[in-house]
């Protein structure tokens, strides 16, 4: 579990999250290439100390036509958000737009607020990185590709994951969890794609790593 105990502007800096992690002996291989529809988006701005309203309504106004406009067709619920906090620490301001799926996936884009870039600028470079990821197939978007890239590699038994074309950074972590450890990965291109898709399945088995630091009574497996 985690949460966010105080927020923060950027650069000053100040924030606080706590995590709480249960140790597990081993993880589980995972199956993630049926991603279903997009079930419903949700657009955040979330604002720091004394920053003018009027920042956050014109970056979240534009951002959530954006995303109406691309999911129009299907009537996907679009939920907006403007959060703020004026006791944080500094001022700064940002951008989250997630999306939902019928298989559980979460696609999401974020920016960070600039002011050498304009509320509607940040608004429109976000939606279409996250319409990006959407469009290309994957079930997970291109900032969490190369994330669950060691897990896989560390995980017992053979993991699949259905994304988007390859980043460079997934591409080096494929390549240095291959170079380090005995995992073995391939990357498939799918065979039979929907119109304008450019999904890829990537497999790897991995190495079963275990906490030897964990008895069989007091550990879990993680799902």
């Amino acid at each position: 579990s985690s949460g966010i105990n105080a927020e923060y502007g950027n650069p000053r800096g100040g924030g606080e999250v706590g995590v709480s992690i249960e140790p597990i002996r081993s993880l589980s291989p995972v199956r993630l290439t049926e991603r279903g529809e997009i079930t419903h988006v949700t657009v955040k701005v979330y604002l720091c100390g004394s920053l003018p309203s009027s920042l956050g309504e014109r970056c979240l106004h534009t951002a959530e036509q954006i995303i109406k406009r691309r999911f129009s067709a299907t009537k996907v619920p679009v939920k907006a958000i403007l959060s703020r906090n004026d006791e944080a620490f500094g001022n700064g301001w940002g951008l989250q737009i997630s999306a939902e799926t019928a298989g559980g996936c979460l696609l999401t884009s974020t920016g960070n607020g600039n002011p050498k870039i304009s509320p509607e600028r940040l608004a429109s470079d976000t939606a279409e990185r996250v319409i990006k990821d959407i469009d290309e197939g994957g079930c997970v978007d291109s900032y969490m590709q190369d994330q669950i890239i060691i897990l896989m590699g560390l995980a017992c038994g053979v993991s699949q994951v259905r994304s988007g074309p390859l980043t460079l950074h997934t591409k080096t972590a494929i390549h240095l969890l291959e170079s380090m450890t005995a995992a073995q990965f391939t990357v498939t291109k799918d065979p039979n794609p929907a119109p304008g898709e450019q999904s890829y399945v990537i497999e790897c088995r991995g190495i079963a790593l275990e906490n030897a630091y964990l008895t069989q009574s007091n550990s879990t497996d993680m799902d």
